[in-house]
């Protein structure tokens, strides 16, 4: 068994603290918390503002789990500003072939956002299932897998 009883990561704009245990044919308990000032661009989007978070990692070394979850001052699309936005991404743990779960909400000018989904990573693919977006004035549902070469049904 590993602990780790205290860990830490300072950057020019970011910050993280970790701990846990680590049973090497056992089970996984690490958590972390994290802070950033932005602004940081991610293709087409902005994190504007402050952002903070957490992570925990759990299962066990040949099936863990992720679950993050961040909050953002402020996310900038193209043609939509979303405040005050919660993020919580989940890996692993879920049904045979599904890799996990994101849900976005926020608010927008246009009132509340929000944007849900399961995905599955694959090697030349990313499929998306139980999609329900609203915001901004779309309202999607249903599923996509995006794929080397584009999409497919």
């Amino acid at each position: 068994m590993l602990i780790l009883e205290t860990a830490a990561l300072t950057g020019k704009a970011a910050s993280a603290k970790g701990r846990g245990t680590l049973h090497l044919a056992g089970p996984l308990d690490l958590a972390a918390v994290w802070i950033a000032h932005g602004p940081f661009d991610a293709g087409p989007l902005t994190l504007a503002g402050d952002a903070k978070g957490s992570a925990q990692l759990g299962g066990t070394l040949l099936h863990p789990t992720a679950r993050l979850n961040a909050h953002f001052d402020r996310v900038e699309l193209p043609q939509l500003a979303l405040n005050d936005a919660s993020v919580a991404l989940t890996f692993g743990g879920l049904d045979a072939g599904h890799g996990g779960t994101l849900a976005v909400h926020a608010a927008s000018a246009y009132g509340p956002a929000s944007a849900t989904t399961r995905f599955a990573l694959a090697k030349d693919s990313l499929a998306l299932d139980q999609i329900a977006l609203d915001a901004g004035g779309l309202k999607l549902k249903g599923a996509l897998t995006l794929a080397r070469g584009g999409l497919t049904d």
